[in-house]
C-alpha cells in the first residue's frame, strides 16, 4: 500500500512541475511574426530584398505553387534548373525604383535589360551585373552611367542560360554533422 501512496505522490509532483513549466512557457516566447526571415538567394545564399537585379518566378510543383527568390536573374535561372515545369511567371525589380518606398516589379519577358554592366555591388547581387527596366528609354539613360549592353528579354535569357550551363557552385564551407558534435571549416 505504501508503495501505491509512494507513486501517487511522485505522479503528483511530475504532474504539477509540467504545469507549471507549460504555465511558464508563454512567457519566454516570441510571437510568430517576430520570426519573419529575409528572403535569401538559394544560390548565393545573399540578401535578395537588397539587391538591384532581383528576380522572382513562380514554379507549379504538383497542385502546389513555389515562388523562387533570386539576387539576379543569373541565380533564378540556376534555381529553375531544378525543376521539370516552366515557371508560371517571372518578374524582375526594375532598376530606377530599387532603394525607393515604392519598388516596381515588372514581367520579365516585357522589360529592357542593361546586361553585363560595369558597376555593381557583388556584395548585393551575383554576376554578371543584369538591370531590368520598364522602358527602353529609362536603360538608355542609365546606359552611360552602369555601361552594358541593351538587351530584350530573350536575348538576356540566351546569355544566361549559356552560362548557367558551364557554372559549377563552390563546395559548401563547412562540413555537416550532427549537432552535437562541433562543426568545423574546411
Amino acid at each position: 500500500m505504501r508503495s501505491i501512496e509512494k507513486l501517487e505522490r511522485v505522479w503528483t509532483r511530475l504532474v504539477t512541475a509540467l504545469l507549471l513549466l507549460a504555465a511558464l512557457l508563454p512567457l519566454n516566447a516570441e510571437p510568430a511574426a517576430a520570426l519573419n526571415p529575409r528572403p535569401i538567394c538559394q544560390v548565393c545564399r545573399r540578401f535578395t530584398d537588397t539587391s538591384p537585379g532581383r528576380a522572382q518566378a513562380a514554379v507549379k510543383i504538383d497542385r502546389h505553387t513555389k515562388t523562387l527568390d533570386g539576387c539576379s536573374l543569373f541565380c533564378l535561372l540556376e534555381q529553375l534548373e531544378d525543376y521539370e515545369n516552366e515557371p508560371i511567371w517571372i518578374q524582375v525589380l526594375d532598376y530606377p525604383s530599387f532603394g525607393t518606398d515604392e519598388q516596381l516589379v515588372l514581367r520579365a519577358k516585357h522589360a529592357v535589360y542593361l546586361y553585363d554592366a560595369e558597376s555593381g555591388d557583388v556584395e548585393k547581387t551575383q554576376l554578371p551585373f543584369i538591370y531590368a527596366f520598364a522602358s527602353e528609354d529609362d536603360a538608355e539613360g542609365y546606359q552611360d552611367e552602369l555601361g552594358g549592353e541593351l538587351l530584350e528579354w530573350e536575348q538576356v535569357l540566351e546569355q544566361v542560360l549559356e552560362l548557367t550551363d558551364e557554372w559549377e557552385p563552390d563546395p559548401p564551407e563547412f562540413i555537416h554533422r550532427p549537432l552535437r558534435h562541433p562543426r568545423h571549416k574546411h
